[in-house]
């Protein structure tokens, strides 16, 4: 782990200001510029104390509980950021407040609790409720002060503008600096931003609080209010449709499927699609869903979209007279074999189970096609096209999920692909070897956060011939959304052959990914199929 400077802390925060007020001034709430100029005027030791109270859970501290060597003179400290307005010249707090600052032998010093007895709920809530006042007045012998930072510091703006998401913050430069986490070095377009006004960035600000509250509780419908003014910025109408989706969904939970229904019908999404058609089938009104699922047969935005109305449209047969000819759907081989006992998860129980029969396994779903295709196209995933990388801790450009991410570079992506079908298999292996040491531990989207293991990937690019490494990466192009998932779990060696097994154990059955990747892995030429574990099962060898 790499040594940090006492007061990264604020480099990092001073660097991002900086960074923002030279190429996103104009996209600033004059608020945020307020409270910049603020903690910008202070000197360094004032600077630490703010940066680290800010970065604590709750604005109500403890002077005894801020011991930092950043900060030699904690009481100058505070007076600067008083007069800053940064921190309350005269704070007040309630009983609950002063609860969760004293511990249970500090309450009982509290005159108004002399005599008292009980736990610490108890001791607060023989407190008077309705009082709020200084600490002196609750504790006229309290061995320290109290500090209160100002409500709502623009911090969450500031990220935004300098991340372009919601979902980062300084942490990441933190994790960078001491090694944790490595991205590649791709030059910036700091001038470009996906947000073109302070109103857009603000409208941002407010469906990310309103995506966070909604992973901590159920949405609610009286912020469909909130949902319903749209945009014609397309990062944010994304997210508001994304929004409404959620909604549209905990409405249908309650059973309220025609209101979820009216929401869904303003959503343009492929999940606002699949659950429209869902809902119209389960209700019974199998004409409006067989001519939603037409519509989606007839212009799929991806294939999972074609597959799933191809589905539905199969299920409305049975209700509607429909004409087209379908395709039946891909039935994988299935094998089964008995359900070892233990309470590992089946697809352990299965690798100790082909090393019982001589062959090898490993850990694959999700991790291995990826992972290959992010070695093989890693310069075209870094290309930097104009308002890809706007900052330095990116995993993938902006438009990785844009229907036109893979339009925007498909001649770097044919030049990727002709590249390695020019290899020998064996230059392949190494090139693909050496991209994975020198790469695989630097961020990228299309590579799972958990590094597969090397002796996987050995047996993976040997195994399977360069060419249909280049069809399973363009199936996973096509739709990365949804090709993402869905992957076989296990890759099996056995007598000098490659299989891809899919392990279900009782009452699992395959998704629709799942069943995709099947029928694209054996259609390109390799073997796999499902292995079921059952209890009630005879079987032992399925190799």
């Amino acid at each position: 782990m790499l040594p940090l400077a006492p007061d990264y802390y604020r480099r990092n925060f001073l660097w991002v200001a900086e960074y923002v007020h030279a190429h996103r001034a104009h996209l600033m709430s004059d608020e945020l510029s307020h409270w910049l100029d603020s903690v910008s005027g202070l000197e360094a030791p004032a600077q630490c104390l703010y940066l680290r109270l800010l970065s604590r859970t709750g604005s109500l501290f403890r002077s005894d509980r801020c011991d930092y060597r950043e900060v030699p003179d904690l009481s100058e400290a505070v007076e600067a950021l008083t007069s800053a307005g940064l921190t309350l010249a005269d704070p007040s707090l309630d009983a609950v407040q002063l609860g969760k600052l004293l511990r249970r032998d500090e309450l009982l010093q509290l005159p108004q609790l002399v005599g008292c007895s009980g736990n610490k709920a108890a001791l607060v809530a023989a407190l008077p409720q309705a009082q709020s006042l200084p600490l002196q007045s609750w504790w006229p012998q309290a061995p320290f002060e109290l500090i209160v930072l100002t409500e709502n510091p623009p911090l969450a703006e500031l990220q935004l503008l300098f991340f372009a998401n919601a979902r980062q913050s300084l942490t990441d430069f933190v994790l960078a600096a001491i090694g944790q986490q490595a991205y590649e070095p791709y030059p910036l377009d700091p001038s470009a931003f996906p947000l073109q006004s302070p109103g857009e960035v603000q409208r941002y600000l407010e469906l990310s609080e309103l995506s966070q509250r909604w992973q901590e509780t159920a949405p609610e419908p009286s912020a469909l209010k909130q949902l319903q003014r749209s945009s014609s910025n397309p990062k944010l109408e994304r997210r508001r449709q994304h929004l409404v989706a959620q909604l549209a969904r905990q409405l249908e939970r309650e059973g309220q499927d025609g209101d979820a229904l009216a929401l869904l019908s303003g959503c343009h999404t492929a999940l606002a699609r699949e659950r429209r058609l869902r809902l119209l089938f389960a209700r019974g009104d199998f004409e409006a869903a067989r001519n939603l699922a037409l519509a989606l047969w007839a212009q799929p935005e991806s294939p999972s979209e074609l597959a799933l109305a191809q589905r539905f449209l199969k299920r409305l047969k049975a209700h509607l007279p429909i004409t087209l000819t379908l395709s039946p759907p891909f039935r994988p081989e299935t094998r089964r074999a008995q359900l070892p006992e233990g309470e590992e998860r089946v697809e352990a129980k299965t690798i100790a189970l082909v090393a019982q029969q001589g062959g090898e396994a490993w850990f694959s779903e999700n991790r291995l096609i990826p992972t290959v295709a992010a070695l093989m196209l890693w310069e075209t995933l870094f290309l930097p096209l104009p308002g890809a990388f706007v900052q330095p801790f990116q995993s993938g450009p902006l438009d990785f999920y844009h229907p036109l991410f893979c339009a925007r570079r498909q001649g770097a992506i044919e030049q990727q692909f002709q590249r390695w079908q020019c290899c020998s298999q064996e230059d392949f292996v190494a090139q693909m070897l050496e991209r994975f040491e020198r790469l695989g531990a630097r961020r990228c989207q299309l590579m799972p956060g958990v590094a597969i293991a090397k002796p996987l990937l050995r047996a993976a690019l040997t195994g399977i011939e360069i060419a249909k490494w280049v069809r399973l990466v363009r199936f996973l192009l096509s739709d990365l959304v949804q090709h993402r998932a869905g992957m076989p779990d296990l890759l099996v060696s056995h007598e000098g052959q490659l299989m891809f097994v899919e392990v279900k154990g009782p009452g699992d059955s395959l998704r629709d990914n799942q069943r995709r990747w099947l029928a694209q892995l054996n259609e390109v030429g390799l073997n796999a199929w499902v292995l079921e574990l059952a209890p009630e099962s005879e079987a032992v060898s399925f190799l």
